[in-house]
């Protein structure tokens, strides 16, 4: 049974969650270890370097797409800004003879690449990021200073882990984002604190509930509008051989009653 805001309620055999899985910002533990007046802010609520008081000393942690391009904007904007870099990643241009990136991906075919395929395994294990234009030269040209992990924080400090510690007016958390199913009142998913456990399909570990729109389901596209359509009638497959076996179950308990 799924419970609708305004009070009604829908019951169905079958679920197919389209939420997506970028829902929640990923913010680690030492936040709470910063002091009150700190000003900390996620990636989502961030809009431009006029957010922050002038000449603010600021922490970006995490050095994905956002963090790169929010720590450049920051350093234009007259803030001191310290970018806390995580794993090396391969960064790669966000267009390509003048045409974007996922359009050559869709083009050769990569971004429908089976995920247990070779070629989608090692871009699973090298995680590209469209954002050459915000590489560590041109960010340190720009005048932020490139640090390593954030381990900890005390404050208005932030700890590196090479030992270093800065001082900070702001943070603004890149560190990623998270699903949020909360609302889902499952017992397998409530017990295994996840959805997707089949790696290569839109199941889950619980029977009738099915996903679309999330990471790697099937390929690189399967969380990219252009890549939904495949997923979804996989989905629907699923979703209708799970009934026909529902309606199986039925007859045949029907059947016994009634012998």
């Amino acid at each position: 049974m799924a419970e609708l805001e305004d009070g009604q309620s829908v019951l169905s055999a079958t679920v197919i969650n389209a939420t997506g899985s970028n829902q929640i910002p990923v913010i680690p533990n030492l936040a709470t270890e910063l002091g009150a007046h700190v000003l900390q802010l996620a990636a989502k609520d961030y809009r431009d370097a006029s957010q922050l008081p002038t000449g603010s000393r600021v922490a970006v942690i995490g050095d994905g797409a956002s963090g790169r391009q929010i720590a450049q904007e920051l350093a234009a904007g007259k803030h001191q800004v310290f970018l806390a870099c995580g794993r090396t990643r391969k960064l790669v241009p966000n267009t390509v003879l003048g045409m974007d990136l996922f359009w050559w991906l869709d083009k050769v075919g990569l971004l429908r690449a089976h995920r247990d395929s070779v070629v989608a395994k090692i871009m699973r294990k090298r995680d590209p990021i469209p954002a050459s234009s915000v590489n560590n030269a041109r960010l340190r040209d720009a005048g932020v200073v490139l640090k390593c992990r954030a381990v900890g924080a005390s404050g208005e400090q932030i700890h590196y882990q090479d030992g270093t510690i800065e001082t900070v007016d702001v943070v603004v958390w890149c560190a990623g984002y998270r699903e949020n199913f909360n609302w889902v009142d499952l017992p397998l998913i409530n017990a295994q604190g996840t959805i997707h456990d089949y790696g290569s399909d839109t199941r889950t570990v619980e029977a009738g509930y099915f996903l679309v729109g999330r990471k790697w389901l099937s390929c690189r596209a399967s969380e990219l509008i252009l890549g939904v359509e495949r997923d979804a009638k996989t989905a629907v497959r699923f979703a209708l051989a799970h009934l026909h076996q529902r309606r199986i179950a039925e007859v045949g308990h029907r059947d016994s009653l009634n012998v």
